[in-house]
């Protein structure tokens, strides 16, 4: 599977659940400029961590596991329930991806865009599709 296809797939189930009714969902690395104080929550989602090897003699196949980062960013304006509640909403979704480990980081405040925010991780495994020649 294609790291950039890995987040956006995942950003793109998020974006299908109800969760995008109260939060805007997007990559945490597009190409665009991004509002410097949010007016609603946000979800940044990328691909992390990488562990990976070959697993096949004589071919290139590799496996192993990557780590989504979800970052969730509410405004300091709103509840801080809200943001345990997109998180909760997060991780769940991540079973779609037989996920076989999670994690939350403690609620930090970012000044510059006066949001507290958490971060989420996904442990998933799968094979890994790194690019090259044939996969550009």
């Amino acid at each position: 599977m294609n790291l950039y296809n890995i987040s956006q797939g995942f950003t793109e189930k998020l974006k299908e659940s109800k969760i995008s009714d109260c939060a805007r969902i997007i990559n945490a690395y597009p190409i665009s400029i991004k509002p410097t104080f949010p007016k609603k929550p946000f979800i940044a989602v990328a691909a992390g961590e990488i562990e990976a090897e070959n697993i096949s003699l004589g071919d290139c196949y590799v496996y192993g596991t990557v780590c989504l980062i979800a970052d969730i960013y509410v405004p300091e304006n709103m509840e801080s329930s809200l943001l345990f509640s997109l998180a909760r909403q997060v991780l769940e979704k991540a079973q779609d991806y037989c996920a076989f480990g999670i994690s939350m980081s403690q609620v930090n405040y970012d000044s510059a865009c006066n949001s507290l925010w958490v971060r989420c991780k996904i442990k998933i495994s799968s094979d890994i599709d790194l690019g090259g020649e044939e996969n550009e």
